[in-house]
């Protein structure tokens, strides 16, 4: 299992990326091919902010704390992607049960019985940039906004973030 680092404001320590790999071990027991773990690790005022993210066969978990101890929140996002893994594993066994092929993963999301498709929203997307689709998300008052990038034409995604600041996702 591979785990890349990654410090945003802040450079990690040997010693907090042994510690790190070291509680993410037992998570390549559970889950078959894992390809890789993303470690994002960084710190606003005094404050640890630790995402992690499960690259598997046609899975992704992700998982994210903060708090003042790193141990703390390294423990906390261990604890948070292993409650996932259960859960994820009890579904599977659920469905197993059931007489489901548990194999393809990709096929598990066009799953009839529970996913249902109440609404279905078009409209124009005009070219902007991420600043102009975050006053657009403000204007409607959304947690997220899809729009058409005027620099690379690629479809992206602005969001709320919960510590009030917003993200970005950029298609390729």
């Amino acid at each position: 299992m591979e785990v890349i680092f990654k410090g945003r404001h802040v450079s990690i320590p040997d010693n907090i990326k042994n510690y790190i790999s070291k509680k993410l071990a037992p998570i390549e027991r559970h889950l078959d091919n894992v390809e890789s773990v993303n470690v994002v690790v960084s710190t606003i005022k005094n404050t640890t902010i630790i995402e992690v993210t499960v690259n598997a066969k046609g899975l992704i978990i992700r998982a994210q704390e903060d708090g003042k101890d790193w141990r703390d929140v390294v423990d906390s996002v261990v604890e948070k992607l292993e409650s996932q893994i259960r859960k994820y594993k009890g579904k599977m066994y659920d469905r197993f049960r059931k007489g489901h092929n548990v194999e393809p993963l990709e096929e598990e999301v066009e799953e009839e019985d529970t996913i249902k498709i109440d609404k279905v929203k078009e409209f124009p997307m005009k070219p902007m940039s991420a600043e102009e689709a975050v006053l657009q998300m403000e204007l409607l008052g959304h947690n997220f906004f899809v729009f058409r990038d005027a620099d690379t034409n690629n479809i992206n995604v602005v969001y709320k973030r919960k510590n009030g600041g917003y993200g970005l996702i950029i298609t390729e």
